[in-house]
């Protein structure tokens, strides 16, 4: 007489966003690396306030697929302002 689930439980939905940290260690690297390279305008981010940033999952996920489909050395601040990258940092969204 084991406990049964009548419904299957779903996980939550994934956030669009992760926090500096979240995304840091995602990645492999320091958070302080990460935000010096938002605050350098070579890694993309939304900033709500003077030290809160958010970085979008899809730019994490991005660029995994980027060194998969290339196999080699992705540079990051390069990769980020490419024409083609829909998500570039230094792009004015502000007034």
């Amino acid at each position: 007489m084991g406990c049964q689930l009548k419904h299957a439980v779903e996980p939550p939905p994934a956030s669009p966003f992760l926090s500096v940290p979240q995304a840091a260690k995602q990645m492999q690297c320091s958070p302080g690396l990460l935000y010096r390279l938002i605050r350098d305008g070579d890694f993309p981010a939304i900033q709500l306030g003077a030290k809160k940033y958010l970085v979008p999952t899809k730019v994490v996920e991005e660029l995994v697929e980027v060194v998969i489909e290339t196999g080699g050395l992705v540079n990051v601040a390069d990769w980020a302002k490419m024409p083609s990258n829909p998500v570039r940092p230094g792009t004015p969204t502000s007034r």
